[in-house]
Order: C-alpha cells, then sequence, then structure tokens
C-alpha cells in the first residue's frame, strides 16, 4: 500500500485523538496548563517513535518479530496469553505514560496549580500513546490483504477504542498519583498506580487475544476448541476496567473540586 493510500486512515486517528483531548479539555476545567499538557502528550509520541526507531536499526528485528509470532502462536491458554500481554505490553506501554508525566512533574514543580493535575497530564500523555499506537497498527495491518478493503473502518475502530482504553488505564493510574502527589508517600502512590494499571492492561489484553486467538483456531479447522470458557476473562477484565475507571473518574472529580494549591511563603 502506496502511503497516499495511509493518509485519510491516519488523519482519522489524529482527529479522535484530537476529539478525545478537547473533550477531556472541557470536562475538566481547562486547570492544566497548556504547555503542560502538550509536553505530556508529545512526550509519549517520542518515546513511543525513538522505540519505533530504536527497533528497525536493529539488527535482529525479523528474527524478534518472528519469534513473537511464535510465542503468540503458541500460547493457547489465558495464563500465557496473560503472561505475554504482561511483557509486551502493558510493563512497557503504561512505563512510557507515567514515566512522562513523572518527568514532567519533577522538572515542573512550580506549574502544578490543582491537586488533580498529575491524573490530568496522564490522561493527555495516554491519548499520546495510544494516537501514536493506532497509527502503527493501521500501518502494519495495511500490509494484510484480509484487513486492506476495511482500513478505513479499523482505522475508526482502533482510534476510538484505543484511546478510549488508555484514557481508562491513565484514570486509574492518574488517580492514585493525584491523591499521592502533594504528600511524602507520591512515589509509593505512583508504584501503586503504576502497578494497578499494569495489572488491569494486561488482563484485558490477555483475555482478548486469547478470545480471538481462540475463535481463529476454531475457525481454521486445525484445532477444535470451545470458545465459551475464553468470554469469561474478558467479560472479567472488562467489567473490573470498567470499575476501576469509573473509581478513577471520581477520585479525579474529588481533586478537581479541591481548592488550589497555595504554595507558602519561604522564611
Amino acid at each position: 500500500m502506496q502511503l497516499s493510500e495511509l493518509l485519510l486512515p491516519w488523519l482519522c486517528v489524529v482527529v479522535l485523538a484530537a476529539f478525545y483531548a478537547l473533550v477531556f479539555r472541557v470536562l475538566l476545567r481547562r486547570r492544566v496548563s497548556k504547555v503542560l499538557a502538550w509536553l505530556a502528550f508529545a512526550g509519549a509520541v517520542g518515546v513511543v517513535a525513538l522505540a519505533v526507531a530504536g527497533f528497525y536499526l536493529m539488527p535482529i528485528r525479523t528474527s524478534l518479530a518472528a519469534g513473537l509470532m511464535s510465542e503468540f502462536q503458541a500460547a493457547t491458554s489465558f495464563g500465557a496469553m496473560f503472561q505475554l500481554a504482561l511483557l509486551y505490553a502493558a510493563l512497557p506501554e503504561e512505563a512510557v505514560k507515567i514515566g512522562v508525566v513523572l518527568l514532567l512533574l519533577t522538572l515542573f514543580p512550580g506549574r502544578l496549580r490543582h491537586r488533580s493535575e498529575p491524573a490530568e497530564l496522564l490522561l493527555y500523555a495516554a491519548l499520546g500513546f495510544a494516537m501514536s499506537e493506532s497509527l502503527l497498527y493501521v500501518a502494519g495491518f495495511s500490509l494484510m490483504p484480509q484487513v486492506k478493503e476495511h482500513l478505513m473502518g479499523f482505522a475508526l475502530m482502533r482510534g476510538f477504542l484505543g484511546s478510549l482504553l488508555h484514557a481508562l488505564l491513565g484514570m486509574v493510574a492518574g488517580s492514585a498519583l493525584a491523591l499521592s502527589w502533594q504528600t511524602r508517600w507520591r512515589w509509593l502512590g505512583a508504584g501503586v498506580g503504576y502497578g494497578s494499571a499494569v495489572l488491569l492492561h494486561a488482563s484485558f489484553d490477555g483475555s482478548l487475544l486469547h478470545l480471538v486467538f481462540t475463535t481463529m483456531s476454531g475457525r481454521s479447522g486445525n484445532l477444535v476448541v470451545d470458545a465459551g470458557p475464553a468470554v469469561a476473562p474478558f467479560l472479567a477484565s472488562s467489567v473490573a476496567l470498567l470499575v476501576f475507571a469509573v473509581a478513577g473518574m471520581w477520585s479525579s472529580r474529588r481533586l478537581a473540586e479541591a481548592p488550589p494549591i497555595v504554595e507558602l511563603p519561604q522564611k
């Protein structure tokens, strides 16, 4: 597929990310500064770009991709899929998002005006990461003949659901980070938020991959399986994610209603 054929699907992904950013900006009453919001968004995009460039510069990238695919094909249980999702998706992806925000909070402590801002910054970092990931998925799936004809629909679905999933995970980690950042337990709170997001991310991705691979195996005729048991962990992970996201939104709302941070005059 030529680059010109990717422009419209990519544009849809970018527009959806911008739409989410606008919605968050309005709902969160524009509390966080635009500079920090843009830095969080661009920081996540930059880290993904560096990671992709580093991967393509690696001399063994072909063998790594082939090895990863063989691991996915060999994983036939939810436990195996959870482990793969944990190692290859949840741990590095959540580290990128919260790492960018922690760096900004450390470098620009004087720009914090409200207690909810760490959570808000994590939402913008999540949108930057989700947009970058969706652009990569669209480019990768454009090479598959069975998806190529439906690439526009895939871009819309990926841009909408990918941004939503990462935003929900950002709410989970961001609520813990915001609640603890102005206390002595800030790094403990960051660790709790990161760990919670990682576990939810790995559970959701692992259960989804298990469901998809089980269904595909059953349809291919190579393996006779019952896809019913695969639905249970996926539904459980989805419910858990929504419950924790609602709790995160509630915490963020309570923090947003708190008074601004007032710095005490130095003696």
